[in-house]
C-alpha cells in the first residue's frame, strides 16, 4: 500500500492561511497535495503476541534524517512524553527488545537498569573520556525556529462531571 503525505516547510507553515499546526484543522489537498514517501507492508501477523505488539514502542520522535517534525503543539508533547511512558510501561531498556531495537547498532553509555538484555563494558560511562569511545552526532539536528504564545498560569474549570449527567 503507498504512504502518502502533505509535505511543507515551516515557513510555508506559519504563513498559510489558518494555523497549519493546530490539529483540530484540516489542510487542503489543494494547497498542499499528498507527495508520496513509501509504503506500507502489512505481510504477516505476529507469531508472539505479546512480544512483538505488547512490547512495541513507537515514538513520533523516531524520525529519519532530514524529516523533521512540526510546531504543532500537541505533537511537541508527544517527543517529550512517548520516551517517559515506554520506560513505565516496558522498562528502562526498551530499546534493546527485538522489536524496538535499530536495524543499525546503537551506540551509547548506558549501561546495566532494570531489564537490561546485553552485557555492556563496566567502564567510564561518560562523554567524552579517554577511551576514543562513540561520540555524539549532530547530523539529525532539527531547524530551529521561532514560537509564540503565552506562558503562564491559568485559571480552569475544575467541574469535569456536570456535562456527563
Amino acid at each position: 500500500m503507498d504512504f502518502f503525505y502533505p509535505i511543507d516547510t515551516i515557513e510555508e507553515g506559519i504563513n498559510y492561511k489558518t494555523d497549519i499546526f493546530d490539529v483540530t484543522k484540516t489542510i487542503s489537498k489543494k494547497d498542499y497535495p499528498l507527495v508520496e514517501v513509501g509504503k506500507l507492508v502489512l505481510n504477516k501477523n505476529p507469531s508472539n503476541y505479546f512480544s512483538e505488539v505488547g512490547q512495541a514502542a513507537f515514538s513520533p520522535g523516531s524520525l529519519v534524517p532530514k524529516i523533521e517534525p512540526s510546531p504543532d503543539k500537541l505533537l511537541q508533547s508527544r517527543l517529550f512524553s512517548y520516551g517517559d511512558e515506554h520506560r513505565y510501561r516496558v522498562g528502562t531498556n526498551y530499546s534493546q527488545l527485538f522489536v524496538n531495537a535499530a536495524i543499525n547498532k546503537v551506540n551509547n553509555y548506558q549501561q546495566d537498569g532494570n531489564m537490561n538484555t546485553k552485557s555492556v563494558f563496566k567502564g567510564i560511562n561518560y562523554e567524552p573520556n579517554s577511551l576514543g569511545g562513540p561520540v555524539q552526532n549532530n547530523i539529525g539536528k532539527t531547524t530551529e525556529y521561532d514560537i509564540s504564545g503565552k506562558i503562564g498560569s491559568f485559571e480552569y474549570d475544575t467541574n469535569y462531571y456536570s456535562q456527563v449527567i
